[in-house]
C-alpha cells in the first residue's frame, strides 16, 4: 500500500511568530552587547594610558627625571621654543613613534584625515590642533617650564619624584590637548561643552560617568566626574574646595546633567 503525503510548510502566522521571537531575542541581547562593547573600549583606553606611562617614564629617565618644558612665558613673548619643548605628544614622539592607536581613546577615535585646523574635541570625537590630534589631554601642571604661563612657578610638578603620585593626574580623557585645572573651575553647564576658560576639559561622560586617567605613580584608573575636583592637579590645588563634599557642595549646585553622579 502506498499513499501520497503532503509536504508541510510554514504558515504565514508561524513565520511571523518566528520573526517576532528573533526580534525579541535581539532586543534582549543588544543592550548586553552594547555594554560589552563599552567595557572593551574602556579597557583598551586604559591600555593606551599604560603605554603613555611607559613613554613618560622613558622620557623622564633620559632627562634627569624631569618632565618636558611645556609652555613658558618666552613661548608667548616672541621667543618661540621648538614644538617638542611645549607640546607633550611632540615631546614624547621619539618614544611612541607617532603610533595612531594610542593617541585616541577607542570611544573617541580619529574620524578625519585633514590636519591643521583647530577642532575642539567632543565626548566621542577627538580634538585637532595644527599637525596634532588625539582624545587625551595633559594636566598642564605636569611639566617643567622656565617661567610659568598659567598659575605660579611653584605650582608645577616638574619631576617624577613626588610623594602621593597616585592622586596627581598626568593624562586623561579630555576635550583638548591640555588644561590647567583650578579648584575654582566650574563644571561644564552642558555635557561635552568646553569653554576653555574656568572649566575642565576632563569633565566628560566618556565611560559611563567616568574618565580614565594616568597618574604620576604610573597607575591608571577610572575617575568619577565629580572626583576630578578632589585630585591634586597642582601643588596648591585645594582638594577640599567648593566643588567637593568636604567643601560643602550640594547636589543642586551641580549642572543638571551631573546631579545624579556619585559625590566625592
Amino acid at each position: 500500500m502506498w499513499f501520497l503525503s503532503k509536504k508541510r510548510s510554514f504558515t504565514l502566522v508561524e513565520l511571523l511568530v518566528v520573526i517576532a521571537i528573533i526580534a525579541l531575542l535581539m532586543g534582549l541581547l543588544m543592550p548586553s552587547l552594547s555594554r560589552a562593547k563599552k567595557q572593551a573600549q574602556a579597557v583598551i583606553c586604559q591600555s593606551n594610558l599604560h603605554q603613555w606611562a611607559i613613554c613618560f617614564a622613558m622620557y623622564t629617565e633620559d632627562n634627569d627625571n624631569k618632565f618636558h618644558e611645556g609652555y613658558s612665558r618666552s613661548t608667548y613673548s616672541g621667543v618661540p621654543r621648538t614644538r617638542t619643548s611645549h607640546q607633550w605628544m611632540d615631546a614624547l614622539l621619539a618614544y611612541y613613534g607617532g603610533v595612531d592607536p594610542i593617541r585616541c581613546c577607542p570611544s573617541a577615535p580619529r574620524k578625519y584625515d585633514s590636519q591643521g585646523d583647530t577642532i575642539r574635541g567632543k565626548t566621542f570625537e577627538p580634538w585637532s590642533w595644527k599637525d596634532s590630534y588625539g582624545s587625551y589631554g595633559i594636566n598642564g601642571f605636569v611639566c617643567n617650564p622656565e617661567e610659568a604661563v598659567y598659575g605660579e612657578d611653584e605650582d608645577y610638578w616638574r619631576t617624577i619624584f613626588v610623594r602621593k603620585g597616585a592622586n596627581i593626574p598626568i593624562v586623561a580623557d579630555a576635550l583638548w590637548v591640555d588644561n590647567w585645572p583650578k579648584d575654582s573651575d566650574t563644571p561644564p553647564p552642558t555635557e561635552g561643552e568646553y569653554i576653555y576658560v574656568d572649566t575642565s576639559s576632563f569633565c566628560i561622560n566618556r565611560h559611563n560617568d567616568y574618565v580614565n586617567s594616568l597618574f604620576l605613580d604610573s597607575s591608571v584608573r577610572k575617575v568619577g566626574l565629580k572626583e576630578l575636583w578632589t585630585l591634586k592637579w597642582h601643588r596648591n590645588f585645594d582638594t577640599t574646595g567648593q566643588w567637593t563634599k568636604a567643601g560643602g557642595v550640594q547636589t543642586d549646585d551641580w549642572p543638571q546633567w551631573m546631579r545624579r553622579l556619585s559625590d566625592y
